[in-house]
């Protein structure tokens, strides 16, 4: 798989995430999500690969983690996240959601 394909898929799955967060009142559990992301047709993830995203999303104040278990984060929207989910706000390693 190119580099370009693998950033496009992230950059999907990041704003799936962000998404589903709006959608349910800005709140789930990592696991929550991990079914969530595959449901909207991510089928290849893992744990990891939602614990990394969503700490990625942390570091650029999408989200807010709080660790509930070793293996399990809280995951809160913020407003920015709000805004990149909405397509409002433009964050580089996040789709922009489709118009219409």
């Amino acid at each position: 798989m190119s580099d370009k394909v693998r950033d496009t898929i992230n950059a999907d799955r990041r704003l799936v995430i962000l998404r589903l967060l709006v959608e349910y009142r800005g709140a789930l559990n990592s696991s929550t999500l991990e079914n969530g992301v595959r449901a909207w047709d991510h089928k290849y993830i893992d744990r990891d690969m939602i614990t990394g995203d969503c700490r990625w999303l942390e570091i650029r104040g999408l989200v807010e983690l709080e660790e509930l278990r070793s293996d399990v984060l809280d995951v809160a929207i913020t407003p920015k996240g709000e805004r990149a989910a909405k397509g409002e706000e433009w964050v580089d390693g996040v789709a922009r959601p489709a118009k219409g």
